[in-house]
């Protein structure tokens, strides 16, 4: 049988894995500082729990009928599962209630680069308020977790769906507002295809109607030309645009005061804050804030992280209001647009390896890897066959180890170490065990 995965399902070697466990460990760090708790669901669902609410998602679903006859489906995002557990778990849950969840979700689309049929999703979410404190403290902390990855400068592109649709309003008047949804998922292809491709289907759905190709191209072209920073986005919008437009004025009044605080924090000097009125995330739930973040030095990787607010997606499964905000972080994207050697040297160069030059110390070497992983030190033990120390310097110099420990015959006998510094290929030996320790610190 010829060794082969599914196309767009992946395997991890350790280099990648190492990365995505620590980029999965400084979210978690810095989720629990913000006060996010952790939760898990399930990776399948019923059909019915995650169809309706996923746009053009629906047709990107896994499903299929179980031995039980049953409906089901594997999950393609965190949210809408987010939303039935909340619903489910309602008594049991504070409100307003921040969560962290952390797993695998599946999509049938086709595979691209950094875009795979299976991926991870690291969702932070706030339920229970319309209070865009919430929405400010998402994105903060997404930022935050981004910016101790340490890749370098990025930028969160935010918009307001209440924006977004005055403008549809606005320019593609009320026969545009009534074809909204399909407006917004050609806007969501903008990256791909370009202002003319999007102008071409938005054309090819308004047949029939009074929107003319003039309406469309100056809609288009208008969000092309505000993607800026905050004020100079907002520079290009006439005051006539929402002049009795109650909704979209609020939702720029929201976007100005998001970015202000934003900026005022200062979250990192590789953060940056602009305006994107394009941005339209495609998911039918979303009614506010949108926000997108890609790499400054990768743009072409795609969006990293996105989200936003969706105050009636619980809806579905109670009568209770829950609305909520959240983003999420898509691991393999982000790590698809990593230098992953230059990530994971600091990570390796920490571990101390043994060397065992014969089988007569094995107990020894082992009573030793016991002391010092005691003291939270990541220590490895020889496991090969050829006992020659020169073959195992080989193999630590190539396993990128820092520190290496030979505990030979003569060091046994005489309770002492004999210590190698890789890197700068020094060699000590007759260490204490003391003095061992002070050479590795």
């Amino acid at each position: 049988m010829k060794p082969q995965k599914l196309k767009g399902f992946r395997d991890y070697l350790p280099a990648e894995a190492l990365l995505r466990q620590t980029i999965i460990s400084d979210m978690q760090e810095i989720a629990k500082c913000h006060g996010f708790q952790p939760i898990q669901t399930p990776t399948i669902e019923y059909a019915e729990t995650l169809l309706g609410e996923g746009g053009e998602t629906d047709k990107q679903v896994y499903r299929w009928q179980d031995t039980g006859e049953r409906e089901v489906a594997l999950r393609y995002d965190l949210t809408v599962p987010f939303a039935r557990f909340a619903a489910e778990n309602l008594a049991a849950l504070p409100i307003p209630f921040k969560r962290l969840e952390i797993g695998q979700v599946f999509r049938a689309e086709k595979p691209q680069k950094g875009r795979f049929r299976e991926f991870s999703q690291c969702d932070l979410d706030i339920i229970g308020t319309r209070n865009i404190s919430a929405d400010i403290e998402v994105i903060s902390t997404l930022a935050k977790v981004l910016a101790k990855v340490n890749f370098g400068s990025f930028t969160f592109s935010l918009n307001h769906r209440a924006v977004l649709s005055g403008l549809i309003r606005h320019f593609l008047g009320e026969e545009g507002q009534k074809l909204e949804a399909q407006v917004l998922i050609a806007l969501d292809k903008l990256e791909k295809i370009g202002a003319e491709g999007v102008n071409k289907i938005i054309l090819s759905f308004v047949d029939g109607t009074q929107i003319g190709e003039a309406q469309v191209s100056a809609f288009t072209h208008f969000l092309v030309s505000a993607k800026a920073d905050f004020e100079a986005g907002l520079g290009v919008m006439s005051a006539e645009m929402f002049k009795d437009d109650k909704e979209a004025l609020q939702g720029l009044s929201e976007l100005r005061e998001i970015f202000q605080i934003l900026k005022a924090m200062a979250i990192s000097s590789n953060a940056h804050f602009g305006l994107d009125f394009s941005i339209a995330r495609g998911l039918a739930y979303y009614t506010g804030i949108v926000f997108e973040c890609t790499m400054d030095a990768n743009p072409s990787i795609g969006s990293i992280c996105s989200g936003g607010r969706y105050d009636n997606l619980a809806g579905r499964f109670t009568r209770e209001p829950l609305p909520g905000v959240g983003g999420s972080l898509g691991l393999d994207r982000l790590v698809a647009g990593l230098n992953i050697e230059e990530q994971t040297d600091s990570a390796i160069s920490d571990k101390i390896f043994i060397i065992l030059p014969q089988e007569a110390q094995r107990e020894a070497v082992f009573i030793l890897a016991q002391q010092l992983r005691g003291r939270g030190l990541n220590v490895d033990v020889f496991m090969g066959t050829s006992y020659k120390v020169a073959n195992q310097l080989r193999f630590a110099s190539r396993m990128g180890f820092k520190h290496v420990i030979i505990l030979g015959e003569d060091e046994v006998r005489n309770n002492v170490y004999t210590y190698k510094q890789m890197q700068e290929n020094i060699e000590s030996k007759n260490l204490t065990f003391d003095e061992l320790l002070g050479k590795i610190q």
